[in-house]
């Protein structure tokens, strides 16, 4: 996606209503990157807390 923008930036700009779209795209990708990203670290801290008392 990043790299899509990145080629198209300049036909992207040209339109006055894309340059809204494409930010609402990013941002949503943005959003499902950091979501993830925390349910894998609150996994992880939970499985070694776990982990942790079974020693």
């Amino acid at each position: 996606m990043f790299v899509g923008v990145s080629i198209g930036l300049n036909g992207i700009i040209s339109f006055p209503g894309l340059t809204g779209r494409v930010f609402e795209v990013l941002m949503a990708l943005l959003t499902v990157l950091v979501i993830s990203s925390l349910a894998l670290v609150h996994g992880e801290t939970v499985l070694q807390g776990e982990n942790q008392s079974c020693e």
